[in-house]
């Protein structure tokens, strides 16, 4: 009696059959290169610009978050008072305001919303400032992905407040 399955035909045909990509096969692949397209962003290179006027503070933007250590004379408070002034005059309306000497948290939403079918998307500015040893380290954050040109204008006229 002859064997059936792989009789008459090569082995490179029937292995080629059993490896022939299934719709299980199909979609996990596709959600691992949904993983890998959303993870790349995240790879990103830092940049480093300066910032301010006249001393030297740098802003190192990565991963959405713009930070920059400003000197020991710029305090938490006045950081946090700098950024909801820069804010207000930007039309945004400020939703949360946490201040103490070491640590500072400010959030911000935009004057205007942008509609897109079923939500309304706004893009909410966070300022944190935290004490140091060496200074205070300021970050901005526009919106739940970052927006770098938005970041680095509002700590630019932050920095302008504050005199540095």
């Amino acid at each position: 009696m002859a064997r059936r399955g792989l009789a008459g035909r090569s082995g490179d045909a029937a292995m080629a059959r059993r490896l022939r990509p299934t719709r299980a096969m199909n979609h996990t692949a596709a959600v691992l290169l949904l993983a890998i397209a959303c993870a790349l962003p995240a790879c990103q290179r830092p940049t480093i610009r300066e910032q301010g006027g006249e001393r030297s503070v740098y802003g190192v933007y990565a991963n959405g978050t713009l930070a920059s250590q400003l000197p020991m004379t710029a305090r938490v408070p006045g950081a946090v008072a700098a950024a909801e002034e820069t804010l207000r005059r930007r039309g945004y309306t400020i939703t949360q305001r946490d201040v103490t000497d070491e640590l500072g948290v400010l959030r911000a939403e935009p004057p205007h919303a942008v509609v897109r079918r079923p939500v309304t998307v706004r893009d909410p500015v966070t300022v944190r400032a935290k004490l140091e040893s060496d200074g205070t380290m300021v970050t901005v954050k526009v919106g739940r992905f970052g927006n770098e040109a938005a970041s680095r204008a509002i700590l630019d006229e932050m920095l302008r407040r504050i005199g540095l």
